[in-house]
This record gives C-alpha cells, structure tokens and sequence, in this order.
C-alpha cells in the first residue's frame, strides 16, 4: 500500500532589508516613478518637434503627368481671325526638383520651443516628486514594520511575565500560601496576554506584506529589518532652518514655478502671433515632357514677408487666458509658501509632542517595573495576593505600549518633517545605524 506524500511548502527564507536600500528598491520599481521618467523623454520628443518648424525642410518631388487642357476656360477661345482650338492634348509634362522651405524669423515658433524646453523640466520636477513620494511612503512602510515588531517584543515579554507569575501563583498554592483565585486571576491575565501576542504578531505580519509590495519583493519573502526606529534627537532643524530648506527643496513649489514659467512663455507665443514672419523658398530640377524629351535645368528662389493683420480676435483671447492663469499660478504659489510653513511647524509639534511624550513613558516603565518587582516579592511572600501583582503588571504593559507608540509617533514626525522641507533623504541619512 502506497503512502501519501503531502509537498510542503518551502519556508521563506530571511532577507535583510536597510532603510536606504528599501527606498530604492521601491523607487527603482514602483510604477508612478518608471511612467514619470518617460514622460521625460516624451517631453523631449516634444521639444524635437517643436525644434522642426525653425529649421529649414527638404524635400524631393518628382511628377509624369498626361494632360488635356480647355483652353477656353482660361478665357482663350479666339476667334476667326484667330482660331485657337478649345482643347489643347494630350501631351506630357515632367517635372523633378528638390525644394527647400525655411523660415528664419518666426518669433512665435521659437517661444513654442522656449515653452516646450520648459515643459521638460517639469517633467524632470514631477519624476523627482514621483520619487520623493515614493520615499515617504517606503519610509513610513519600513517604520511601521519596525514600530510594529517593537510592540510584538514587548508583548511577547508582556507574555512571559504572565507566565513566569502563573507559575509563582501555582507554587505559592502548593505551598497554602495563596488561595485558588489567585492561580485563576493569573491563568486569565495569561490567557489576555495571549491574545495581545496574537494581535501583535499578525501586526507584524501585515506591515510586511505592505513593505514588501512596495518594494518588490515576493509578498512571502520573511523580510528582516537591519535599520531600527530612528532614535530621540536634539540635532534637528529648528524652524528657520527648516524653512530655509524648505524654500529650495519643496518640489512642489519648484512645478509651480516652473508651471508659471511655461505659462508665461505661451503667453509671449501669443502676443507673437500678429508678428511678421519672413522666410526662404527655393528649388532647382528639371521639367520637360518626359525624362528624355525637351529637358531642361529651371529653378525658382523667393524671399517672402507674411504680415498677419487680423485673425478676427483669436490672438487677443488667447492672451486674456494665459494672463488669466498666470495670475491664478501667482495665487498658488502663495498658497504653497503658506503651506510650506504650516507643514513644517505642524512636524515639528508633533516631533516635540512625541519626545514628551516617549520620557513620560519611559519614567512611567521604570516605575512601572519597580511597582511590579515590590508586588511579585510581596505576593511570593504571602503579604499580599495576586491582584496587586495583576495591577501592577497591567500598568507596566500599558506604559511598555505606551512607550512604543510614542517613539513611533515620534519616527512620524520626522518622515513628515522630511516631507516638509523637501528632503527626506536628509533625515534618513542621518540616523543610519543609529539605535534608539
């Protein structure tokens, strides 16, 4: 009798996964960035065919027709004295040339150009705003893995502490030190504790499957953090520098401005519209009736002048919009400068208000710890029972979270922060390999 093999699936194994390196990875992958860098080179392409109309065009043309003409309809019909038939034909014409065309003052094609070179550099803006973007959301992925594994462990602590008092709890009842409620109380905080360790661990398993779709990694791959939560510091900029990195950072003030620049370069097209535009035609070939029959070299040069006078008011309705939205761009652009301010004081609120918040915790742990120590030697004692001992380690595991969740807050902060003044590879950069 045969036996029944069951395939079991290979376990994952462990990658190590920095900060930096997660950024790009996700940069290099993430689809936003990819679709932004080839609208760079549409832009380009953009900048080649507008580039066309200031150069001159050649072109070769070549013809064998059969002709009929009715010399009436040009008003040839003649008379007695001077018959002239009505139709004239059939006969052949040849005609072969290279003709070239080149207009060498056209004010509104060259700021068509100026306003395409423009548009690519608001290409280059929104693939780096695409990248930055990318960043901030890896950033906040990667610490809230990291915030995510830090609760686990304490919760996993949380649980063994639970374990280590149900065991007191049962020796002391051997012993006739405790009463039965006390092993029961324990057994309950051990079962809750449980729980929290459950919740914790599929936290961690959430935020990795986040991390990893972000940067590219096979949704299962057991991903191992070698970059902690960035630690509390007193090195980061205070609100003028902020601001000042803020005001040559920030992208998307840099898309704004540019955005007003090419505004303003189709508003000069416009005005240009009416302006004279003076160009070259020539050409040189051969005509006759056929290739081999009555060929002979003709050419033809001319200088021309086109001097639009009106366009029924087409040019002048352009221009009343494009002033219109250059206007509306100098409006926004305010608004960011005001925005920019407000980004990077609430950032830094909220750093302040974290790092409060994460000493208060920290006090709160140690005295929680110290309550707990006096309780466990209390009740392995018999001067007290376990509810003191359960009290105090409930608020040792709400003070362990409560320390958590602020140095997370406060990881937060400086993602934003960063967002704020438009660089957060600075931030990052600066707390590598640092521990908190």
């Amino acid at each position: 009798m045969g036996m029944l093999m069951l395939a079991l699936p290979a376990l994952a194994q462990p990658r190590p996964l920095g900060l930096m390196e997660a950024i790009n990875m996700a940069v290099a992958s993430n689809v936003e960035t990819r679709v932004a860098t080839e609208r760079i080179r549409e832009s380009e392409a953009r900048i080649q065919q507008a580039l066309a109309s200031l150069y001159p065009t050649f072109r070769f043309v070549t013809s064998q027709a059969n002709r009929t003409t009715n010399l009436a309809s040009l008003g040839l019909a003649g008379n007695a004295a001077f018959p002239i038939p009505f139709l004239v034909g059939p006969f052949y014409t040849f005609d072969s040339r290279v003709q070239v065309l080149y207009t060498f003052i056209d004010a509104q094609s060259r700021w068509k150009v100026k306003s395409r070179e423009i548009g690519e550099k608001i290409a280059e803006v929104e693939a780096a705003q695409a990248r930055q973007s990318v960043t901030t959301m890896t950033a906040l992925a990667y610490l809230a893995l990291a915030n995510a594994q830090h609760a686990q462990t304490t919760a996993h602590a949380d649980q063994a502490l639970a374990e280590k008092l149900l065991k007191l709890a049962k020796d002391r009842l051997e012993q006739g030190v405790v009463a039965g409620i006390d092993v029961t109380r324990a057994e309950s905080t051990l079962k809750e504790r449980e729980l929290t360790v459950a919740r914790r661990d599929e936290e961690v398993r959430r935020n990795r499957l986040e991390l990893n779709r972000l940067v590219g990694l096979a949704l299962d791959t057991e991903t191992v953090l070698t970059d902690d939560l960035f630690p509390i510091s007193d090195k980061l900029p205070n609100l003028a520098e902020s601001m000042a990195i803020g005001a040559t950072h920030r992208l998307d003030v840099q898309l704004a401005q540019q955005q007003k620049n090419q505004l303003q370069a189709d508003l000069s097209a416009a005005q240009a519209a009416l302006s004279p535009t003076v160009g070259l035609g020539a050409d040189y070939g051969f005509a006759g009736n056929t290739p081999g029959q009555n060929v002979f070299a003709t050419h033809n040069v001319a200088l021309t002048l086109n001097i639009p006078l009106w366009d029924g008011g087409e040019a002048d309705g352009r221009e009343a919009e494009l002033e219109s939205r250059i206007k509306q761009a100098d409006m926004k652009l305010f608004d960011l400068n005001i925005q920019i301010e407000q980004d990077i004081r609430e950032a830094l609120l909220r750093l302040e208000l974290a790092a409060h918040q994460v000493h208060t915790a920290r006090v709160s742990r140690e005295l929680a710890e110290k309550e707990l120590r006096m309780a466990s030697d209390r009740f392995a004692n018999g001067l007290t029972d376990s509810l003191e001992v359960s009290t105090a380690q409930a608020a040792l595991t709400r003070a362990l979270d409560a320390e958590v969740q602020a140095l997370g807050q406060y990881n937060l902060g400086l993602v934003y922060l960063g967002a704020g003044i438009g660089s957060p590879e600075k931030i990052f950069e600066a707390y590598q390999g640092v521990k908190p």
